[in-house]
């Protein structure tokens, strides 16, 4: 097995935990990439917020600037001189938007 293919089997894995805890799991599978699209779209933005509030003010245009760049080494080693853990600060912002979009459906359902 290669290891794309791994990373795509995990990916795909993710996915599937994700539409399962969001109730879509019966939904058809191009709703659900387009809500699981949408999703992590917004979690990009909340990532990216909770990493400028973490980094000093001179540093958030580069930060921006290779956040949407291809350059992701370049991002990791500026992000490692200021955030210990990004795992942590991606799955906090990750669990923050899923649980409002959990919340914004159930709201929606009544």
């Amino acid at each position: 097995m290669t290891d794309q293919h791994t990373s795509d089997l995990l990916k795909e894995d993710i996915a599937k935990q994700i539409a399962a805890h969001l109730s879509i799991s019966d939904f058809p599978a191009d709703e659900q990439a387009m809500i699981l699209a949408e999703l992590g779209d917004v979690i990009s933005d909340a990532v990216l917020e909770k990493v400028l509030e973490r980094v000093p003010e001179l540093e958030r245009p580069e930060i921006i600037r290779l956040f949407y760049s291809a350059d992701a080494s370049a991002l990791q080693e500026l992000l490692e001189r200021y955030i210990d853990d990004m795992s942590a600060l991606v799955a906090e912002a990750a669990q923050e938007e899923i649980d409002a979009f959990v919340s914004e459906m159930k709201e929606g359902d009544q």
